[in-house]
């Protein structure tokens, strides 16, 4: 039976992304160390949190699955005897089944030679003893057989048994892959939709302070279009008044 072990791919895709992620956390803080400004600081403390939140659901579910994997081992080990086992346990029937062969040899030697003695003239008292013998072993090779048939059917069975231990094995290491790389898809589309969200809302936020700039700017513009029609018009009125009646 070859050794077991569990595909550690997904595993592995997961702890890069963890590493890619401190990765960028730490240059986010860097470069958040060097910036002055205060909008941008805001963009990046923003950036730094929402990458610190997603850092801590995919530790959390690494741990998870670790803690999974390493409990369907221990698990594995306990059911499921070894390779070493398994060999010394059909080494053990084997060798029963042709002990047992061997005997049955035997014990038909000894029946074909009390059948021989049989056809020839032998006295009374030595019939009986051959009767006697070969009775016993009649009896003697039917539980020979049945002997060798149980370890037979025992071999099979245990054979059988660990094929469906291997099986159900496999199934489940299949399904903790399925789950993981649900997991790992889950905790990708949580990254993106949390860039999305918070690039919408920094867009969101920025259009609000352009459309009161605007709004501002417009009337501002009023302002100072009716400041210079009052000023238009109190120079208009003044000229009137200085004109020679």
């Amino acid at each position: 039976m070859p050794g077991l072990g569990i595909d550690n791919k997904d595993l592995g895709e997961l702890e890069k992304q963890i590493d890619s992620l401190k990765q960028e956390i730490q240059d986010l803080k860097s470069a958040l160390q060097g910036e002055a400004e205060t909008s941008v600081r805001q963009r990046l403390e923003e950036a730094i949190q929402a990458k610190e939140q997603t850092l801590i659901y995919l530790e959390g579910e690494l741990k998870e699955a670790d803690e999974e994997t390493q409990g369907l081992r221990r698990s594995s080990r306990r059911r499921n005897p070894t390779e070493k086992m398994l060999a010394l346990q059909t080494e053990e029937a084997e060798k029963k089944v042709k002990g047992l062969l061997c005997m049955y040899g035997q014990w038909k030697i000894l029946v074909r030679t009390a059948r021989n003695r049989l056809k020839s003239d032998i006295p009374e008292s030595e019939l009986g003893l051959l009767i006697d013998t070969l009775v016993k072993t009649s009896r003697v090779e039917a539980a020979a057989e049945l002997a060798a048939k149980e370890a037979e059917y025992e071999m099979q069975f245990e054979e059988q048994k660990q094929r469906k231990a291997l099986e159900a094995q496999k199934c489940e290491l299949e399904r903790l892959q399925a789950e993981r790389e649900v997991r790992a898809a889950r905790a990708r589309l949580e990254v993106y939709n949390q860039v999305t969200k918070r690039e919408d809302s920094n867009t969101e936020k920025r259009n609000t302070r352009e459309t009161k700039r605007d709004k501002a700017s417009v009337f501002s513009t009023q302002i100072a279009t009716d400041s210079e029609k009052q000023g238009l018009a109190k120079k208009s009125k003044t000229s009137m008044c200085a004109l020679p009646r």
